[in-house]
């Protein structure tokens, strides 16, 4: 499936349940492909931000990790988790493929 690149999303949670409770989603934009109502194939693009980690393309995990490490410095976070869950049974609520830092 063809991918552009644009920028992730981080920011501080807006109910934080720790210092530095912040978010980090990867996202893409995603090619789908369309059937018009004279059966042409059309492409268009959405942007994308899979369900689980293994939705998302390699290529747009790799700044994860940095971004969560500058969160952490920036809010002076001494001792963190960094989160990804998948799926309900792993106690994921947002149905996005996302990281949390918990200070």
């Amino acid at each position: 499936m063809p991918v552009l690149w644009l920028p992730r999303y981080s920011f501080l949670d807006i109910g934080p349940i720790s210092k530095g409770h912040a978010l980090v989603i990867p996202k893409c934009m995603l090619s789908t492909l369309s059937h018009s109502m004279s059966s042409l194939n059309l492409t268009y693009w959405h942007e994308g931000h899979g369900e689980k980690l293994t939705d998302i393309p390699d290529e747009y995990l790799t700044d994860v990790m940095p971004i969560a490490k500058k969160i952490a410095a920036a809010t002076g976070a001494v001792d963190y988790n960094i989160l990804q869950n998948n799926g309900k049974i792993a106690h994921q609520v947002s149905f996005k493929a996302l990281y949390t830092l918990l200070g």
